[in-house]
Parts: structure tokens; C-alpha cells; sequence
């Protein structure tokens, strides 16, 4: 169910992957096995009106499932794996103080998501957001405005700790139209921590931000531009 939204006023080809039409893969039972519905994602689908051909932006881990899924609409995947590129340059990006610049952190988005403007449909930016610095994420946000096309819809996740001030580092695929599929592959101590209300101003490029919530942690939202 949706709780609320608010509203505001090229790479080489060796790094696309276009992905060959495929059955849609049947829903499954959620019980244990990573599976979940998803009002975000079945929304996301619902923006892109089944239209052909899109150009998307994944910014997770590489799955296998996601371009199965999106394949049946002949749509282009291009991976970037973000947490994993900002992690490794992290040291080189902080001053003195061991802080982020955002200056640093501009110059490494521009060269790590150096794609054309105007250039993606859509993004599927997972939990990266929240693994990454403020100036990082700041910066992150500001580059995929100019890189997404009007109308493009971004589906992000963010969480809320556990007991013991971490969060799950998720590998997550669309294994249908209105269902994801979420598996844990570590723990951390999340950079920034959001409510919803604080998240509403993180995305000032963008024209609106709708927020969806499940009986867990995790808060989906999706972001159109």
C-alpha cells in the first residue's frame, strides 16, 4: 500500500547488456525463500505503461533474474555496481578529518556513472543509497537527473537497523511484475539512516517521491523525474 507521495516542481556497448526475451518467471510463495510482493516494483512497472525498448540502470549486484524479467519487454540492462566501486575508492576520497568531500565524491561519480545525459528510462538503485556517504549519495542523486530521461522512475530501498546498529547488504532481482526476490549477503553499519519524512528532500531534482511500506524494516520508494 502506498503511504504517501510527495510532489515538486554513453557508455561503450560492452557495458550494456541487452537482454533476450524470456517468460515472465511464476510468482512463489514468500516463506522463507528471499521472495516477497512488492506495491514498489509492481508500481515501477505500472510508470513504464509496457513500453519496449527502454534503457535501465541497474545499480546492485549483477542477477541473473532481473534482465530474465525485464526481457520480456526487449529492455537494455546496464550494470554498475556502485557500493561495491565506492568502497574500494573510499580512501581516497576523504580530507584530513576522514570525512567524504563533496568535491571527491562529484569527481568519482562523474567518472564511475560517466553515461550520456538523458540517457536511461529507468533505475533500479536497490539499498545503495543509504550505503553511501552523504555527499556521496548527494552527488549520486544530483548525476542520475541529468542522466535519466523525463518521466524515468528510480525504485530504491532503504532500512531501518537492528538492535545491533546494522543493516542487511541485500542482492536483490524483480522476479515478477509485482514481486521481488531479497537475499542477505552480509551486514553493516549503514552510512546515513532516513524516516520517510527525511527522505522526502533527498531527491530535489526530482518532480515527485512516492513511499511504500510492508510490516518490516524495509520502506520501498520510487522517484520519478
Amino acid at each position: 500500500m502506498s503511504l504517501w507521495s510527495r510532489r515538486k516542481a554513453n557508455r561503450s556497448a560492452a557495458d550494456a547488456v541487452a537482454v533476450a526475451p524470456s517468460a515472465t518467471p511464476a510468482d512463489r510463495d514468500e516463506s522463507g525463500s528471499g521472495w516477497r510482493s512488492s506495491h514498489g516494483v509492481e508500481f515501477f512497472f505500472q510508470h513504464l505503461r509496457g513500453t519496449r525498448n527502454l534503457n535501465i540502470l541497474d545499480l546492485g549486484m549483477l542477477s541473473h533474474e532481473t534482465p530474465a524479467q525485464l526481457g520480456e519487454f526487449g529492455h537494455h540492462l546496464h550494470f554498475a555496481s556502485l557500493v561495491t566501486g565506492y568502497d574500494e575508492a573510499r580512501p581516497t576520497l576523504t580530507s584530513q578529518d576522514g570525512e567524504v568531500t563533496r568535491r571527491a565524491a562529484d569527481r568519482f561519480i562523474r567518472q564511475y556513472l560517466d553515461f550520456a545525459p538523458r540517457n536511461f528510462h529507468a533505475v533500479l538503485a536497490w539499498d545503495v543509497l543509504q550505503q553511501l556517504d552523504r555527499p556521496a549519495m548527494q552527488s549520486t542523486i544530483a548525476h542520475l537527473a541529468r542522466i535519466v530521461l523525463p518521466n524515468a522512475a528510480m525504485f530504491c530501498l532503504f532500512q531501518e537497523p537492528d538492535e545491533n546498529g546494522t543493516i542487511s547488504i541485500l542482492d536483490g532481482a524483480v522476479s515478477s511484475r509485482n514481486s521481488l526476490r531479497l537475499r542477505e549477503v552480509g551486514r553493516r553499519r549503514p552510512r546515513q539512516i532516513f524516516t520517510p519524512r527525511e527522505l522526502e528532500f533527498e531527491f530535489p531534482q526530482f518532480r515527485s517521491v512516492h513511499f511504500f511500506l510492508k510490516r518490516d524494516s524495509l520502506l520501498e520508494v520510487i522517484v520519478l523525474s
